[in-house]
């Protein structure tokens, strides 16, 4: 409503009852923050006073909102809370005067488990099944059977990193796993506007079974 940051944060009690309203009902959500222009907390749906000495000016998500211009929604790498230690992954936008003039960012925290919790009830009836979500950038945020220790991301020759590179909105298509090199159907699906995917997999010799018998 056009409050200058001092004038949010003595409202910070008020702001964390509409906060907390808010995210009560979303299981996915690990938490809501308002940060001014130097990364310190405003208010939060967590508690009515926001830890004075914490500090996101670091983190990825407020260095892009920072340095890029507009209003767009970043997706963050999964990171740890700094409050609650819990592992999460962001969205966060640029917060901005009329003029254009950083003023700070807000974030929502998503809980990768808890998508790797719904892609396991969808496929834990079928093995050779896979589901997963990523950033465009190929970086996997949840996936459900987890993904060996030490894979990440998506890199070449990845099929599917080079649709989500060229911002492909959907596809179906036949590949060669990166993971496991098996021979697999995949189809993916860009999320809304954001620069994050899911995508779906399947063994063909599992899909194929049925047919066969």
């Amino acid at each position: 409503d056009g409050r200058s940051n001092q004038e949010l944060r003595a409202d910070a009690a008020a702001l964390h009852a509409q906060l907390k309203a808010l995210a009560a009902h979303l299981p996915q959500l690990q938490s809501i923050w308002l940060w001014d222009e130097e990364g310190r907390p405003i208010a939060t749906n967590l508690r009515p006073d926001p830890p004075p000495g914490l500090s996101v000016a670091d983190r990825e998500y407020f260095i892009s909102a920072r340095t890029a211009p507009g209003t767009a929604w970043v997706v963050s790498e999964p990171l740890k809370s700094r409050t609650t230690g819990e592992p999460f992954f962001d969205f966060a936008r640029r917060r901005q005067t009329p003029a254009g003039a950083f003023i700070g960012a807000m974030s929502v925290s998503l809980l990768p488990g808890y998508f790797s919790a719904f892609f396991e009830e969808q496929v834990k009836e079928d093995p050779g099944y896979a589901v997963v979500l990523t950033r465009a950038d190929g970086l996997i945020i949840a996936r459900y059977p987890p993904a060996p220790a030490g894979f990440t991301r998506f890199t070449a020759p990845s099929v599917l990193l080079k649709h989500m590179t060229a911002r492909d909105k959907q596809g179906d298509i036949a590949i060669r796993s990166t993971i496991d090199g098996s021979r697999r159907v995949l189809s993916f699906r860009q999320v809304a506007q954001l620069p994050i995917y899911t995508a779906a997999t399947a063994d063909i010799e599992v899909v194929l079974a049925p047919w066969r018998r």
